[in-house]
């Protein structure tokens, strides 16, 4: 796996030769984007263990799943784990809302 390089901002150079970059705006404007998306992965972390628990409550009463709620489920694992790529700097595509809805993987 090759790294890629980040293109240097010209304005984030002090006098010297030395890149300041924490003057970088685009670096500022990503933690802002990090800091969305880690609001929006507590809520749907919150949102999936919930759905863990009626699952887990509705193989107990009835000895069967809701598709409808495991695709819900596959898919909200695949939009946190694209928060994560995104916020852990392994992917610069940021995540929905600003991109289309990735679908999970099908069901086993």
């Amino acid at each position: 796996m090759t790294e890629q390089a980040i293109p240097e901002n010209p304005s984030s150079r002090q006098s010297g030769s030395q890149p300041v970059h924490y003057k970088d705006r685009s670096t500022w404007i990503r933690i802002l984007y990090m800091l969305l998306f880690a609001f929006i992965y507590g809520v749907t972390k919150f949102a999936l263990n919930a759905l863990v628990l009626i699952q887990i409550a509705l193989r107990l009463l009835t000895g069967e799943i809701n598709d409808n709620l495991r695709t819900l489920s596959s898919d909200l694992s695949q939009y946190i784990y694209d928060m994560l790529r995104f916020m852990t700097f392994n992917s610069e595509r940021k995540p929905f809302p600003f991109a289309e809805w990735k679908r999970g993987q099908p069901h086993d």
